[in-house]
């Protein structure tokens, strides 16, 4: 096809140029002095003498390095042969300013390392997708108490059992419950964080683990807790990353629990350096058949097509409903954040003003390398 032969002829020049440049440079001075030697036997034949026919077909080629300018300006490749003079030059500029060349690179260093940092965190923060399945389908759902004067409280674990069963928009609900644990028995005994969480939070999360399996049912239920998952981390520190651990036994709290997975390497959640995982009753202890005690977080799967908005509907709806049956909720409510919004919430603010210092210490740099450079031209 005329299009890819063209394409592919102008590749040709474009290697030969960059990797044969004297070779090229040869054959255009033969291909001039061919065509000069052409115009002086033409004038000849004209009638004119060879001394007055080579004047003239040099008057009328011109000179020859500015006939090999105007080829090189307009051959395949010239910019890069351009680019690569200016860098020689400016190379040999700092060369010849040693003192002058080591002010500037460190200035404009400092501000584009600083500012290249800042932007590199506000990406894996704020812009990069979280590493779970389907990410833009992940929710944080909170309660709200006007009488507490929060924007948002952990959720009433019986208010979590009705919107599991009364709210539609949801392909999962799960619940989790930070806290720490003293882990003894293998090595040294140390203090690690851990998270109680419901059975379906990895689920719906979508993460697997890469040894053994998730939390099942009937573990989370009243006397069905003695099973944990590892981090990635913890498996390798202390156990030297031995596939056996499953279904070994640890001891968390003094109390016998079975290993039954190991996350991947990098899961951190809800939060870093999270190093156990375990089932959560959040049925037993004083308070969990109350709703006005507030203390699991929430974390919901929207269903496919479904959108943050059409969640919240459905969440105000029946948080009026259980207002209407239950005193305890009569100024309740709840909502529904994307997942990666809420973790950013506390962080926002600070990474952007981070990143306009950032943007402000590289424009300064600039601003002193200008200076620079008008006090050397003075």
């Amino acid at each position: 096809m005329p299009f890819f032969e063209g394409l592919g002829a102008a590749l040709r020049h474009f290697v030969r140029n960059l990797l044969r440049r004297d070779r090229v440079e040869r054959e255009l001075d033969d291909e001039i002095e061919g065509y000069a030697d052409l115009l002086v036997e033409e004038k000849v034949e004209q009638g004119m003498s060879r001394d007055d026919a080579r004047r003239a077909a040099r008057l009328e080629i011109g000179r020859v390095q500015v006939v090999k300018d105007r080829v090189a300006d307009v051959r395949v490749g010239a910019w890069l042969d351009a680019l690569r003079q200016d860098v020689r030059f400016g190379v040999r500029t700092l060369i010849r300013r040693p003192g002058f060349a080591a002010i500037a690179v460190l200035t404009f260093g400092v501000g584009m390392g600083a500012t290249t940092a800042i932007v590199s965190l506000i990406d894996s923060v704020l812009l990069k997708p979280l590493p779970f399945h389907e990410p833009d389908r992940l929710t944080m759902v909170w309660e709200v108490r006007p009488r507490f004067n929060e924007p948002r409280v952990e959720v009433a674990p019986l208010n979590y059992v009705d919107w599991q069963q009364q709210v539609r928009a949801f392909e999962n609900l799960a619940a989790y419950l930070n806290g720490f644990v003293n882990l003894t028995g293998a090595g040294t005994p140390e203090r690690v964080a851990a998270v109680q969480v419901t059975p379906n939070l990895f689920q719906t999360l979508g993460v697997d683990p890469i040894v053994g399996r998730w939390f099942v049912p009937p573990e989370g239920s009243p006397g069905q807790t003695a099973v944990a998952i590892l981090s990635h981390g913890l498996w390798q520190r202390r156990f030297g990353a031995n596939r056996g651990i499953v279904g070994q036994t640890i001891l968390l709290d003094g109390q016998p629990h079975l290993v039954v997975g190991v996350m991947p390497r990098g899961f951190q959640f809800p939060r870093e350096g999270v190093q156990v995982w375990t089932p959560v009753d959040y049925r037993a202890g004083a308070g969990a058949q109350q709703r006005g005690s507030f203390f699991l977080s929430v974390v919901g799967r929207l269903k496919p097509n479904v959108s943050v908005e059409q969640a919240n509907a459905e969440l105000a709806a029946v948080s009026q409903s259980l207002a209407r049956t239950y005193p305890e909720n009569i100024d309740s409510s709840a909502f529904a954040v994307p997942l990666q919004q809420d973790l950013a919430r506390n962080t926002r603010t600070s990474f952007l003003l981070l990143l306009a210092a950032a943007v402000l210490v590289l424009l300064i740099a600039c601003a002193n390398v200008a200076g620079l450079l008008v006090t050397r031209g003075a």
